[in-house]
C-alpha cells in the first residue's frame, strides 16, 4: 500500500499502481446480489467514474 502524502513515503515505481488502495479504506460498496452494503476490499479496483 501506499502512504496518504507524499512526504510520508519511500519513491517506489509500483506507487502509481498502488495508490488505488488508499481510496477503499472505508469505502462502501454495494454487496454482490445488491441487498446491501459492505466495505470495499483493500485490493479492489476503484470504479471509472471516481476519476482516480
Amino acid at each position: 500500500m501506499t502512504c496518504a502524502w507524499r512526504d510520508e513515503a519511500l519513491p517506489c515505481e509500483l506507487s502509481p499502481d498502488l495508490y488505488f488502495m488508499n481510496y477503499n479504506f472505508g469505502r462502501k460498496v454495494p454487496t454482490d446480489d445488491g441487498n446491501g452494503e459492505r466495505y470495499a476490499h483493500v485490493n479492489e479496483q476503484v470504479p471509472a467514474t471516481t476519476g482516480r
